[in-house]
């Protein structure tokens, strides 16, 4: 199944709702139906499902639009058929990984799969990830540029967990200018083990106060 193909039935079912945006437990099922026909889902795809998710089941002031919680449960379950564990995520590709946290959990909210995130300072984390996670940041620091930055200090990261079992973690970090003209701000998305899935990082210039 391709990220257009679930994009396409779920404009379809949107555009088949009334006015209160009712999704009839027919047009649930069939997305659930076209996710679960395919044997691999990616996490691109998952992350589409869970887009569905939250454009049916409300919030911000808008109405729940599934016809029952048994139906809103299901399209719940088929985004995460095949990774409830996190023994299970992590056979899945690092790009499965990465695109499935960021675009279905961190931008994309998985509270309503039990995805908590949690803000830790990275010295509570397990000996073996703090050491990655410390040794990535200092990859960011030395390609940033040693002589233009400062170190880092009191790193902080967010533990991403779902049923006792952790997914992943995003790692917050800047490095201010020796020089005091702004600082060198980046994130990581890092899995479980301490591998590297995403980065982003940029510049941000000090503006001088008007």
């Amino acid at each position: 199944m391709s990220v257009e193909s679930i994009r396409r039935v779920v404009r379809q079912h949107a555009s088949h709702t009334s006015d209160a945006r009712r999704l009839t437990h027919e047009d649930a099922m069939a997305i659930v139906r076209e996710a679960r026909d395919h044997q691999r889902l990616t996490g691109a795809e998952r992350a589409e499902l869970v887009a569905a998710l939250n454009l049916f089941a409300g919030g911000d002031g808008q109405p729940d639009a599934f016809d029952s919680p048994t139906d809103r449960a299901a399209l719940a379950s088929a985004v995460v058929e095949g990774i409830e564990t996190a023994s299970a995520f992590l056979k899945q590709s690092p790009r499965d990984q990465r695109d499935f946290l960021y675009l279905g959990v961190i931008i994309g909210g998985g509270e309503r799969l039990g995805f908590t995130r949690t803000r830790v300072a990275v010295a509570a984390l397990p000996p073996e990830i703090r050491g990655r996670i410390e040794g990535l940041v200092e990859d960011e620091y030395q390609s940033a540029g040693e002589a233009r930055f400062k170190r880092a200090d009191n790193l902080a990261c967010t533990v991403i967990r779902r049923a006792g079992g952790t997914y992943g973690y995003t790692v917050d970090f800047s490095f201010d200018a020796r020089d005091a003209t702004g600082a060198w701000h980046g994130n990581l998305l890092v899995g479980e083990h301490g591998a590297r899935l995403q980065r982003q990082g940029s510049f941000q210039p000090n503006h001088p106060e008007s």
